[in-house]
């Protein structure tokens, strides 16, 4: 649990460092048949959930956090 909050504070501030690249990185993002929308959602949900797995087999995490996880992740994509 401390290893995804941590996590959870460091996406927070990388992507409050990195908020002013929304507008340059935008178009790249909004264009789904580039693939570079669905590769960055891939790769965050990916490490996100390295940091969980350990927790869900030790049976500390449950299963659907990934899963809840994603829609957070989603959440914060530009639109």
């Amino acid at each position: 649990m401390d290893a995804f909050i941590g996590w959870l504070h460091a996406m927070t501030a990388h992507i409050a460092t990195y908020l002013g690249l929304k507008a340059l990185l935008a178009t790249a993002f909004r264009d789904d048949h580039g693939g570079l929308n669905s590769w960055c959602h891939e790769v965050m949900l990916e490490a996100a959930n390295s940091v969980l797995r350990p927790g869900q087999e030790a049976g500390d995490v449950k299963e659907e956090a990934g899963a809840l996880l994603s829609l957070m992740i989603d959440g914060l994509r530009t639109r």
